[in-house]
């Protein structure tokens, strides 16, 4: 076991300000109540004599000294190896991977989230999913009042994808819906806030 090591220089520098305080303050009370005119200041104890000569500057100049205790010689606790009990520990640590869907689960959970399906649909486009499994569709906004709906990682017919998402959502509100498609980047832009509609619209495609 590795020594303990006790750093005794700031724990005793409070403690010395006090007994200098106290020497002081006793020096000042004899010089009160003497009936000499002077105290010779030789004749002050060497504690209150180092009081007037800076003794508290001179204990911070002093470099701090590191005790070295001897080693404890106390025995260390025995203990049993387990590895028949790690499995209950090895629930409670953090996966290093995100763990694949589990099949044949419902195709929407109580908490609203859909897994993605086995099979994918049959239609000219697809939409992929993030690495947590969740829609990609992102909500923008630009410069300050201008919110804008993404869809990312379309692969397929994109304008296939811009038609459809446009005839859904036109169908639910009482103006035209503007779209723009980028198809370097793999993505269809909605203005306005239509992300809820637009994971609804997905979901009910079979994405």
């Amino acid at each position: 076991m590795a020594a303990l090591t006790l750093y005794s220089c700031r724990s005793v520098i409070p403690h010395i300000k006090r007994v200098a305080s106290a020497s002081y303050n006793s020096l000042q009370s004899i010089r009160s109540f003497s009936s000499e005119a002077d105290i010779n200041v030789d004749n002050v104890p060497k504690m209150k004599r180092h009081t007037f000569t800076g003794y508290e500057n001179e204990i911070l100049s002093e470099p701090c000294t590191v005790q070295d205790l001897p080693p404890s010689k106390g025995t260390a606790p025995k203990y049993v190896e387990s590895t028949e009990e790690y499995k209950w520990v090895e629930r409670l640590l953090p996966t290093k991977l995100i763990p694949r869907v589990k099949p044949n689960l419902p195709r929407q959970m109580p908490s609203g989230w859909a897994p993605p399906p086995e099979k994918k649909p049959d239609l000219p486009y697809f939409v992929g999913r993030n690495r947590v499994y969740e829609y990609n569709v992102r909500h923008e906004v630009r410069h300050q009042t201008r919110n804008i709906t993404q869809i990312r990682k379309v692969d397929g017919d994109i304008w296939a994808l811009e038609k459809d998402v446009r005839d859904y959502l036109e169908a639910m509100v009482d103006y035209p819906v503007a779209t723009q498609v980028h198809e370097v980047t793999r993505m269809v832009r909605v203005k306005g806030y239509f992300v809820e509609e637009i994971k609804q619209f997905l979901f009910e495609k079979g994405f």
